[in-house]
């Protein structure tokens, strides 16, 4: 009996890796945007107590200051709130797309109706934790958009 070479056996039929590595990398690609979904909503939820108006000597404003301002306090609160619903949405499928944008919308939302009541002179005493809450939600716009 003659043993048989390799090249004797017959022929599998190959399945097409490039499409399973696709699969994978579209997968991983997803979670990654959620993860930093999470990590700004985390990040702009912890922003929500970073000053975000300076008062000169009287000292700084945050979020939570502004909160028991009275006419303001239920938009300034939506932050939080959101940026918690977009955490336990990551858990749904898609959840996570539609509270993250609006989570992102909110400190857009909160200066414009800022500028509405204070004006232009906002934009000069805005603190850091202003300019940080503006640009994490611009983030979060960006990583939600054009996803369902």
């Amino acid at each position: 009996m003659e043993a048989s070479s390799p090249s004797d056996k017959p022929a599998q039929p190959e399945t097409p890796l490039s499409s399973l590595e696709s699969v994978d990398t579209g997968q991983a690609a997803k979670r990654s945007r959620i993860h930093l979904i999470n990590f700004c909503a985390l990040a702009l939820l912890t922003c929500f107590f970073l000053p975000w108006i300076s008062l000169g000597i009287l000292g700084n404003a945050s979020g939570f200051d502004l909160q028991k301002g009275g006419s303001t306090a239920l938009l300034v609160w939506l932050l939080p709130i959101l940026c918690l619903i977009t955490l336990m949405a990551s858990t749904l499928p898609q959840g996570v797309y539609q509270a993250g944008r609006l989570a992102g919308l909110t400190p857009f939302a909160i200066l414009a109706y800022s500028l509405f009541y204070a004006g232009r002179d906002l934009f000069q005493v805005i603190a850091p934790g202003g300019w940080i809450t503006l640009g994490l939600g611009f983030m979060l716009l960006v990583l939600c958009i054009g996803r369902k």
